[in-house]
């Protein structure tokens, strides 16, 4: 977790906005989240604000070199967005939480 210009610990569980589905009129949905990382790991953790839905992942990537070099530890990928879509949004019968008709998230 950072704080400013030094790193803090502590708890960590941060709001966090999770989009469902693309566009300009994408529902967002409110979620609580954690994550973190050592050496050759990666994991987040996310629920809805409700609590009906949760989101647990742990992937075996993190650079520490780059870490310690204050670069991106783990490499960009659109898969975690899709991830917590994908969980934390309801896209039964191809409808949003709100009801709205919508795609799933691209594969």
């Amino acid at each position: 977790m950072e704080s400013g210009d030094e790193e803090a610990c502590g708890l960590g569980v941060r709001p966090v906005e999770v989009t469902c589905g693309s566009g300009p009129g994408a529902e967002r949905i409110s979620a609580w989240g954690t994550d973190g990382a050592g050496p050759g790991f990666t994991s987040v953790s996310l629920a809805t604000a409700d609590g009906e839905r949760q989101l647990a992942l742990a992937f075996n990537v993190f650079d520490l070199g780059a870490n310690l070099r204050k670069q991106r530890p783990v490499p960009y990928t659109e898969a975690l967005g899709r991830a917590q879509a994908a969980a934390l949004c309801d896209w039964t019968g191809g409808r949003s939480a709100s009801g709205r008709r919508e795609a799933p998230p691209p594969r």
